[in-house]
């Protein structure tokens, strides 16, 4: 009887380890957590999932992480691990991935080059003492005979939209072609015929290479057919007619076009901004595409530093300059704007519609009520004006529309007149203008120190070439939580009960504990008596 109960318990534990095996072997496939996060950061976005849903061959990823990594950079490693356990999981096992092995150093390092995963040279502290070391943070995508990199890993956030991006790379190499137009002297062409880059555009075309192949234009020739869309920026010239009629018949093509547009000529270091007047005003004009003759003054704007003399002695002081709006007024309602952050312009002015126009008008991005407009062929733009104001208390008028969509028909600006060619279009029924009443919007010092501005571009650029899942990819790394704004009155008694509550609170913990005490006395004494 001993042994058959020992035999039974013997084989109960067999099964239990079999049970726990298994259970392993299927949590690798198939494991259900719970995301508490805001914006959902440690789940799949939606687009992602269907990414990789729609793999029909199998990618295999190879991870290079050194190893000898510091804390820090192994909380990478072990995360992108996670992340890729849920691409595997996702990808019902047409997503593999290893860690390259790192027994044999110099191997290691030959492998990761071979694969074009650079080394980089992090600070160490070790032994009480700080050093440099060279280590590999990076990952091969291999499928079908095509190669993607991510060369290097330095945090976690975002690190799924890199990944995702890089797998849509993986399965349609063939990237969609941008051509930009920024103001260019004539006949500057190099030897091999190409317009050379614009160095002030070096920042938006950083950002966009990543997905699209970008190239200039002058517009002196026709763009080519395989040109998907157009961007303009920091016209404060006329065109010369030619380059105003190959843009027009651009957007005659029903491609679209992603227009910075200032109205005014204006500058920090200046007193005052001067209109632009030009042919391409007069165009937009005549396609209902209205700039209006003004500058935006916003309550909620940027700050300027300028020196006081106090003492005898020079000052920094910080002032709001409200020609330097913050946008953070978005159109919640369309995927370009709905998670955007906070946007910084430059001298922006109104763009507003003309309802006996046949465009649609969609706003994006207008700045707050607590704004106004300055109107006039000049306007004084002088900083020393807003020193000794209550701007928040002076504007009322917003908000004011900054950047907007104008789609629908639109007639050629040359139909009645003899500037043609043989492929000549003089209508389209699907024209598409992203008009932003400001160039500094993709200044490169703008984009390098603004997120919400690399962010509007890319979902704009996204946007209009129909790739609307990276919007989402990319979304879904967004941490932009803004707090909630409350009135005077409001915020009077928060500072009241800041103050107050914790003085209660201590307050109470002592009366629970003079009051115990007393019980607890009171027992003594009753149970001294009672004796």
């Amino acid at each position: 009887m001993a042994n058959i109960k020992k035999s039974e318990k013997s084989i109960q534990r067999l099964l239990t380890i079999i049970i726990i095996i298994l259970i392993n072997i299927i949590s690798i496939y198939v494991f259900k957590k719970y995301d508490l996060t805001k914006n959902k950061s440690y789940t799949l976005s939606k687009e992602t999932i269907e990414l990789v849903r729609s793999l029909t061959e199998p990618i295999r990823i190879k991870l290079f992480f050194s190893p000898d990594l510091p804390a820090e950079l192994l909380n990478i490693k072990n995360y992108t691990k996670d992340l890729l356990s849920e691409y595997q999981s996702n990808s019902k096992g047409k997503i593999s991935f290893e860690f390259v092995s790192t027994s044999n150093v110099e191997k290691f390092k030959q492998d990761a080059l071979n694969s074009k995963i650079p080394s980089i040279t992090v600070q160490v502290m070790e032994k009480d003492k700080m050093e440099y070391r060279d280590v590999f943070l990076g990952m091969a995508l291999s499928y079908r005979g095509y190669l993607e990199t991510v060369p290097v890993i330095t945090s976690n956030d975002g690190l799924e939209y890199i990944l995702s991006t890089t797998l849509s790379r993986l399965l349609r190499p063939e990237k969609k072609k941008i051509a930009y137009f920024t103001p260019i002297q004539e006949n500057i062409r190099g030897e091999d015929g190409r317009v050379p880059l614009d160095q002030d555009f070096q920042a938006a075309i950083s950002l966009l290479s990543y997905n699209y192949l970008v190239d200039r234009t002058d517009l002196f020739f026709p763009l080519p057919q395989e040109t998907d869309m157009l961007i303009i920026s920091g016209i404060r010239d006329s065109l010369h007619e030619a380059q105003l009629y190959l843009l027009d018949q651009f957007i005659m093509t029903g491609k679209p076009v992603l227009w910075f547009q200032d109205r005014y000529n204006a500058d920090n270091n200046e007193e005052y901004a001067e209109i632009i007047q030009s042919n391409v005003i007069s165009y937009l004009f005549d396609q209902y595409v209205y700039i209006k003759p003004n500058l935006i003054l916003d309550a909620f704007c940027y700050q300027l530093t300028a020196a006081r003399n106090q003492g005898g002695h020079l000052v920094p002081v910080s002032f709001d300059y409200p020609f330097i709006p913050i946008l953070k007024n978005h159109n919640k309602n369309h995927i370009i704007t709905q998670n955007l952050g906070l946007v910084q312009s430059m001298y922006v002015s109104e763009l507003f519609f003309n309802e006996k126009s046949t465009l649609s008008f969609t706003p994006l991005l207008m700045s707050s009520i607590e704004s106004d407009e300055r109107m006039g062929k000049e306007i004084e733009t002088d900083y020393t004006q807003f020193k000794e104001i209550n701007i928040a208390s002076s504007y009322n008028k917003g908000p004011f529309v900054i950047s907007a969509i104008y789609k629908g028909p639109m007639r050629s600006f040359y139909q009645n007149k003899g500037l043609r060619h043989d492929d000549y279009k003089e209508s389209t029924e699907n024209a598409c203008i992203l008009m932003v009443s400001s160039s500094s919007f993709v200044r490169n010092d703008v984009l390098s120190g603004v997120q919400g501005n690399r962010e509007f571009l890319l979902n704009s650029v996204d946007y209009l070439l129909g790739n609307e899942a990276l919007i989402g990819m990319r979304a879904h790394t967004l941490t932009y939580s803004p707090l909630k704004e409350l009135p005077e009155a409001h915020r009077l008694w928060v500072k009241i009960l800041n103050f107050i509550l914790p003085v209660c609170i201590i307050a109470a913990i002592l009366l629970c504990f003079y009051f115990r005490r007393l019980k607890r006395e009171k027992n003594i004494k009753k149970e001294y008596i009672d004796e």
